[in-house]
């Protein structure tokens, strides 16, 4: 079927064929060219269907951009969306009817629907909570903080870890980076100038 199996049909010039179907991709798209009584209404409502798609970004009006964090609204519409849009490239292969020309409209409709209702539906509906990891960045400023707070505990270990390093008896063990006591402020100050300068780069 991905292949195009009316390809592999030997030609006959004295028959024409009785449907003539586009590749498989673009079967939705016919679909909805021939669900559009005038022929030129057709073609712009095809090519409206796919120059949609890149009005996404700002036809979504909801702060929450994960559908993990969704509301029910969004996840039924975009269920909808995906029935609609396989139904089209159903009927996109099959011979015109006047039930496969119903639902073609039916499916077309649903599909624009999806679009344009969307600044509507996204705007009002109730998403989940967000994790503070997901919508908010974490500044230099604020990572350093943060490190300054953690400091204190990561010193003590320290501490509290070298006698038992030293009691090793190996001779590395007894060097003088061993037998040095933390410097909290001079740990502090390398930190502050990394941020400093990874700040700088990236301003």
């Amino acid at each position: 079927y991905f292949l195009e199996h009316a390809n592999f049909i030997p030609a006959d010039p004295m028959k024409t064929p009785e449907h003539i179907a586009p590749v498989w991709y673009f079967t939705p798209f016919y679909s909805i060219l021939r669900a559009i009584p005038d022929k030129f209404a057709g073609v712009i409502a095809m090519g409206s269907s796919i120059v949609v798609l890149f009005l996404l970004p700002w036809l979504d009006r909801c702060k929450v951009k994960s559908i993990r964090y969704r509301g029910g609204i969004f996840k039924k519409a975009l269920f909808l969306f995906v029935i609609s849009f396989l139904a089209l490239g159903y009927l996109g292969t099959q011979p015109v009817t006047p039930v496969a020309t119903t639902l073609a409209r039916l499916f077309t409709t649903i599909y624009f629907g999806f679009f344009l209702l969307m600044p509507i539906y996204t705007r009002w509906e109730k998403t989940k909570p967000v994790p503070r990891s997901l919508t908010k960045v974490h500044s230099l400023e604020e990572q350093l903080h943060t490190l300054e707070e953690q400091l204190p505990a990561l010193i003590q270990e320290i501490t509290e870890l070298k006698p038992v390093v030293t009691e090793i008896g190996h001779p590395a063990f007894k060097s003088s980076f061993f037998s040095r006591r933390p410097n909290p402020e001079g740990m502090l100050n390398v930190i502050s100038r990394l941020a400093k300068k990874a700040k700088g780069s990236l301003d």
